[in-house]
């Protein structure tokens, strides 16, 4: 009596759980190069991955997430199926993928190379802007300055004026 209970509170419980998360895809879980299989004598025997396999697993290194081996390995395993499967129909695809791959790390580097610049750029135009500030300021104490000489050179005319005017009435 207890076990069917329990057998049908199990299966209750599996029913209502909903289905298993898919596990995410990792290095651990790819198929490696190095397959045996056995031929008919039962012995193993060394055999490539079929391109379709080779291209999957290029594939799924290129969606892991980035560290610093994931292209070199998309790339490697790309090679082996272009090297390996010559006259396959995905040798095109392998191609494309890796001009695609190229053309993608060019265009990172390109953005790398632009970015330094436009930093470069940058730093030179607030230099710039700063000296502007400094010429400014000095520009404004010169004219200050400059006011100021005009006003003592018009008192020393006045003065002058006047000691020719005393010079001459003391005549």
């Amino acid at each position: 009596m207890i076990c069917p209970l329990l057998g049908l509170v199990l299966l209750w419980a599996c029913a209502t759980s909903g289905p298993t998360p898919e596990k995410s895809v990792t290095e651990n879980h790819l198929p490696t190069h190095d397959i045996f299989w056995k031929n008919h004598d039962d012995e193993p025997t060394e055999q490539h991955p079929s391109a379709e396999d080779l291209l999957r697993e290029a594939l799924t290194k290129l969606n892991l997430p980035e560290d610093g081996q994931r292209i070199t390995n998309t790339r490697n395993v790309l090679h082996r199926l272009i090297e390996w499967h010559p006259d396959s129909p995905w040798r095109v695809s392998a191609e494309a993928l890796l001009q695609l791959i190229d053309h993608q790390e060019a265009c990172s580097e390109q953005s790398k190379a632009d970015q330094a610049l436009y930093e470069r750029t940058l730093a030179q135009k607030l230099k710039c802007e700063e000296s502007e500030t400094l010429c400014r300021l000095e520009l404004m104490r010169l004219r200050e300055e400059n006011d100021l000489l005009k006003k003592d050179l018009l008192n020393l005319k006045n003065l002058e004026i006047e000691l020719e005017k005393r010079t001459r009435s003391l005549r």
